[in-house]
């Protein structure tokens, strides 16, 4: 099985011209591309489908005491995954994520971030980790000095309750609420026997979500 990363690492890559054809071998993909990303304006702020596609998964093994690595017995790791996926911890509360870093046997791999234990749940995403100049809009401080952002924070786009991105002549202004309330009128009082009956307005409850996928918004920092 062959996989093909020229794409995802050229779609970052500014040095390049975009074009389209047909590779050597017949096979048709984008050639030499530098795609929207590449051409975006610094503090571009664009949609990462993060998470799309599987490569492999499994349950961690025969780690022990040994830090930055994913093992698993019952892997064929050099037939399935490539450096640059990105592997996401499925048993840690909340999600942790880290990048491949090298590809040991069929069963190792060396990761960037120290996040497996032995009985960990883990997926691998055939999607390459953001090249240098992205970020993840997760509400950070910027720390590159390369970039004319350092020490800016970093909008928080991709918590639970921002939902929605919309146009203006401007930038930065956050707007909107999670929530709302709807009145049904006041409480009254009746006479009922010898005693008082009080009756509460009705309250209702409404989920007005749509349906949606989600998706991670990074910015480009230089």
């Amino acid at each position: 099985m062959v996989i093909e990363t020229s794409v995802m690492a050229n779609l970052f890559d500014t040095s390049r011209k975009t074009g389209f054809g047909m590779s050597s071998d017949g096979d048709a993909r984008i050639l030499n591309d530098v795609g929207a990303f590449g051409y975006s304006p610094i503090s571009s702020i664009i949609a990462w489908n993060k998470t799309f596609a599987v490569a492999d998964s499994g349950n961690c093994d025969g780690i022990g005491a040994t830090t930055g690595v994913l093992k698993d017995s019952g892997q064929n790791f050099q037939s399935t995954v490539l450096v640059g996926m990105i592997c996401e911890n499925t048993t840690s509360d909340p999600r942790e994520y880290t990048e491949v870093t090298g590809v040991t046997s069929d069963t190792a791999l060396t990761v960037t971030d120290d996040i497996f234990d032995d009985g960990d749940d883990y997926v691998i995403y055939k999607v390459q980790a953001l090249p240098d100049g992205w970020l993840e809009c997760d509400g950070t401080v910027i720390n590159d000095t390369d970039s004319v952002f350092h020490g800016e924070t970093l909008p928080d786009l991709n918590n639970t309750t921002m939902r929605t991105l919309i146009g203006s002549n401007g930038s930065g202004v956050i707007g909107g609420s999670t929530s709302h309330a709807h009145n049904f009128g006041s409480s009254h009082q009746g006479q009922s026997g010898s005693g008082t009956q009080i009756q509460d307005p009705p309250t209702q409850t409404v989920n007005h979500m749509p349906p949606y996928m989600s998706v991670v918004w990074i910015i480009r920092i230089k």
